[in-house]
């Protein structure tokens, strides 16, 4: 058998359960984490028999084995916890793009954007959770946007492996500062929105101290305050509405186990 990576870890003084049959020319012995095999090295632990005796030296004697853990199997959330930070573009929606034509800007442009979130992933299953924050900006000619989200994500991984993950994700996001500046006239409009994303992403090394990650997803902001953009034109103030932002957002970026 290969053991080629950790998949949790045991804190110093910690009582667990082990079977009584060595592997690995006597080096390790097999443990059971919520119904799973796994294994720990023999040197790294002191064996007790049933009268809390302790047994010298590495070899095994017999003693009862139930094969489970009581405490040992809870999520540790002080551990295997991971930092992404992702950075994509995304589509603006039709919304900003009849903007732009008010004040004769490019269509069909994106924004940029740039995140950092706060992942925690339990070594035996296959959802997670993560928190953080996104900055968007986006500069025309004549029309800029830029705002700074608070974001929460669900994950959950039909497929994960040591080598590689696909990933599903949903979650909400929102911000109270949602800026559009017009230039030329030296303009600026702030409003807030509520929204969502959703979307899928491929990882590679998901168990591993660095991994990386590209995906595809959507994400819309729901505008509030946003209703009476005034644009100037040589006729008199135009009023322009934006009631929703996004769309289909591309990305990639890295994985950091802290």
């Amino acid at each position: 058998m290969k053991l080629e990576s950790a998949i949790g870890y045991v804190r110093n003084g910690t009582r667990i359960k082990v079977g009584e049959v060595p592997r690995k020319r006597g080096t390790i012995l097999p443990v059971v984490v919520s119904g799973r095999i796994g294994y720990i090295q023999i040197k790294d632990i002191a064996i007790f028999d049933n009268d809390n005796q302790l047994i010298d030296g590495p070899q095994i004697t017999e003693h009862t084995v139930e094969g489970t853990f009581k405490e040992e199997d809870e999520d540790d959330i002080s551990q295997n916890n991971h930092v992404l930070v992702q950075g994509g573009i995304m589509a603006v929606g039709d919304d900003w793009n009849k903007l732009a034509e008010l004040v004769g800007d490019e269509q069909n442009v994106s924004a940029k954007y740039l995140s950092i979130l706060f992942e925690h992933r339990a070594p035996f299953k296959n959802f997670s959770y993560a928190f953080g924050a996104s900055f968007y900006s986006l500069e025309q000619a004549q029309l800029q946007m830029k705002t700074l989200s608070l974001d929460g994500l669900i994950f959950w991984r039909p497929i994960y492996n040591n080598i590689f993950s696909v990933d599903l994700y949903g979650g909400f996001t929102g911000s109270a500062d949602f800026r559009v500046i017009l230039k030329g006239v030296s303009g600026e409009f702030k409003g807030s929105y509520l929204g969502y994303k959703f979307g899928g992403q491929f990882s590679l090394f998901p168990k591993s101290r660095l991994g990386f990650m590209a995906g595809v997803g959507f994400t819309q902001f729901n505008m509030s305050g946003l209703n009476e953009i005034q644009i100037p034109n040589t006729e008199g103030n135009v009023l322009g509405t934006l009631t929703t932002f996004g769309g289909v957002n591309l990305y990639g970026g890295m994985s950091y186990r802290f």
